[in-house]
């Protein structure tokens, strides 16, 4: 389950940092400057596709720090085994 909310999040991280640039333009537009019609960059199919990309490569970047971070453990036999001589 938490593998599942750490795709979602490192997934939606760029989409969020869009909606908050936007809602800053809108708000800095309009009532600092007093301008109503201003152009704001829409959400449309090509944006999209690269708040994905951005996405995929914070969620690959995230895994792969995760991985070097792990120290290796030597393994070890957990069941040990009886060697029996039936000749």
């Amino acid at each position: 389950m938490r593998i599942f909310l750490v795709i979602i999040v490192n997934l939606s991280i760029p989409f969020l940092i869009f909606y908050l640039c936007d809602f800053l333009y809108r708000l800095y537009y309009t009532k600092v400057l007093k301008q109503q019609k201003k152009e704001i960059p829409k959400l449309d199919l090509k944006i999209i596709i690269r708040l994905i990309v951005i996405g995929l490569i914070l969620l690959t970047l995230f895994f792969g720090i995760r991985r070097l971070s792990l120290t290796p453990e030597p393994r070890e036999l957990k069941y040990k085994v009886k060697e029996y001589n039936f000749r």
